[in-house]
């Protein structure tokens, strides 16, 4: 019973250190200073072309926009080329639909996807946008619940 036992710890220990061996820190994506300076990530997807969008919960410091009296933050979604460069037109701060632009204000990155047809699906709030891929331009917006801003 004493060698069964031995045995299987001696598997636990070569097993368990076989795998934590296999995880090596590279750094912060797409570098250390924005993911230090980004708390929050709450959406990550990866489109077709190998492009990395991050939505953050939190507003970011640089993230802002003009909401006709002052600067506010905004919880912008950033868009990454597999190299770590940003894309062309990331940062995205507003969307807009149907003649409708969305700040995103008020609102966090609940998560996102990447759908069937490759397009990124963003969950903001009480908000799924469907956003093209290609060129970061929002598609559709559906609203989950009725509110004054989704009209």
């Amino acid at each position: 019973m004493k060698k069964i036992f031995t045995l299987i710890t001696l598997m636990v220990l070569v097993l368990f250190s076989t795998g934590y061996s296999q995880w090596v820190y590279s750094g912060g994506f797409p570098t250390e200073t924005f993911a230090s300076n980004n708390p929050g990530g709450h959406g990550v997807a990866v489109d077709p072309d190998g492009k990395i969008w991050i939505g953050n919960y939190y507003n970011v410091t640089g993230d802002t926009i003009f909401n006709g009296t002052a600067w506010v933050g905004t919880r912008a979604i950033h868009v990454y080329n597999p190299n770590g460069t940003e894309v062309s037109f990331s940062p995205i701060l507003t969307m807009t639909v149907g003649g409708v632009t969305d700040s995103m204000l008020g609102y966090t990155n609940r998560g996102m996807r990447t759908a069937q047809d490759g397009n990124i699906l963003v969950s903001n709030g009480n908000r799924v946008h469907k956003i093209n891929y290609q060129t970061g331009l929002a598609m559709a917006t559906v609203c989950l619940l009725y509110t004054s801003r989704c009209v």
